[in-house]
C-alpha cells in the first residue's frame, strides 16, 4: 500500500502534457517517471512528501492529502534526473539517511 502518514500516495499524475507514474515510495520520498503524451520517458522527479491540510478551493472543499512539489519547489522539495539509476541512488542515500536518524 502507497500510504503517507495514513494518506494515499498519487500512483500518477499530469502536469503540463507529462504524465507521472509512481515507482517508487519509502519514509517521505517516491520516485516518479515523467513521460511525454507520446508515451516517452523524459526524466525522473524525486520528491519529498508533505501534508496539505484541509481546505476549501472555488467552493469546494478538499480533505487532508498528500503535497507533492510544485513547478516553484523544484530544488527545494523535488529534484530531476535525467536518469533512472541517478533518481533511485538519491532515493536510496535518503532513506537510508532518514533510518539512521
Amino acid at each position: 500500500m502507497n500510504e503517507f502518514k495514513g494518506l494515499e500516495v498519487p500512483k500518477m499524475f499530469k502536469v503540463g502534457g507529462f504524465t507521472h507514474y509512481l515507482l517508487k515510495f519509502g519514509v517521505q520520498w517516491a520516485v516518479y517517471e515523467s513521460k511525454n503524451e507520446l508515451g516517452c520517458v523524459v526524466g525522473y522527479e524525486l520528491h519529498k512528501l508533505r501534508i496539505r491540510p484541509p481546505c476549501t478551493a472555488f467552493g469546494k472543499e478538499y480533505g487532508e492529502a498528500v503535497r507533492l512539489a510544485g513547478n516553484e519547489e523544484f530544488g527545494k522539495w523535488a529534484w530531476s534526473f535525467s536518469t533512472k539509476e541517478s533518481a533511485l541512488k538519491e532515493f536510496n542515500k535518503l532513506i537510508e539517511n532518514e533510518i539512521k536518524e
